[in-house]
């Protein structure tokens, strides 16, 4: 018998040693993530044949964010870019080339952190404190029509669901490989191979989520902005890859109400599509636009 204590004993102090590591070494994982980010080719300036408003706009505490806006400087809909983690407006320069060819004015702005926007990148009500307020810049520009389209990738699809508490104009909601918390896309670097089951573990994400940056983390702060329009909601397309493990998809295309549609794509729009992945992606995006939000026709008067 006092053998078997003794091994118990034993099993339990590893197991101890074990939960310590673990826990010890999610905590500098989640907390690594709040850094400043730059754009791994380094470049961030436009391409030269895009015709590029640059945005810099202040927030409420001081810290400068920029992006940029392609527009024809007439009334016309907005598509407004929410970018992911690690992602950068020059990353979406192809996309955003071609919405502004349609006809649309096309925006986007590098969250806090994201060079060359100020700050330091935190997830969590700073970075949705933010989307409220460059949501108020956009709704300032006289020269944007009140119809809008918001298409949100990774991160920025909790974002663009959060964003419509404050009831933007939106008339079409595209969201990319999305997720519904900010724990749930800072599971998502993992290798692959340890991917298996990350639902299951989402609780202890989950908590030390709450630990590091002190507020928590729940599906519900994401969905719950949809009722706010009543019967006027913005139709839902979601996005889904094999970047972004099924469940976490699945999970919010249940939460999110109808009208709704779940589509599957090869890859995101800023990952390196050949050419005819991109040409394909970018019909698909523009049947959705010109249902949902069709640019207006311009008519030139001959003197």
């Amino acid at each position: 018998m006092r053998r078997f204590f003794k091994l118990l004993l034993y099993l339990i102090g590893i197991a101890a040693v074990v939960v310590v590591a673990a826990s010890g070494l999610t905590f500098y994982y989640v907390r690594s993530m709040g850094r400043k980010y730059s754009p791994r080719s380094g470049a961030n300036e436009p391409p030269l044949f895009l015709p590029v408003k640059h945005l810099r706009l202040t927030m409420s505490d001081g810290a400068v964010l920029q992006g940029w806006l392609l527009h024809h400087e007439q009334d016309e809909p907005l598509v407004w870019i929410i970018p992911d983690l690690e992602e950068f407006t020059v990353d979406w320069a192809p996309l955003m080339s071609a919405v502004h060819d349609w006809g649309y004015a096309v925006a986007a702005v590098n969250l806090r952190g994201h060079t060359p926007s100020e700050g330091k990148f935190v997830p969590g009500e700073r970075l949705v404190q933010d989307v409220r307020e460059i949501l108020r810049h956009l709704l300032n520009m006289s020269s944007l029509e009140r119809r809008w389209a918001i298409l949100g990738h990774g991160m920025g699809a909790v974002l663009a669901m959060r964003s419509l508490c404050e009831n933007p104009p939106v008339r079409l909601l595209v969201l990319e490989d999305p997720v519904t918390t900010f724990t749930e896309r800072l599971m998502l670097p993992i290798d692959r191979r340890w991917r298996i089951g990350l639902m299951r573990t989402e609780p202890w994400w989950r908590w030390h989520y709450q630990k590091v940056y002190h507020e928590q983390d729940k599906t519900a702060s994401a969905v719950d902005c949809f009722r706010r329009y009543g019967q006027d909601k913005p139709s839902t397309v979601i996005l889904q890859s094999h970047v972004v493990p099924g469940e976490f998809v699945k999970a919010t295309y249940q939460a999110v109400p109808e009208p709704k549609e779940l589509i599957p794509i090869p890859l995101p729009a800023t990952a390196s599509l050949g050419e005819s992945e991109m040409n394909r992606y970018q019909r698909m995006l523009k049947t959705f636009l010109d249902k949902h939000l069709p640019p207006v026709a311009k008519t030139i008067e001959l003197h």
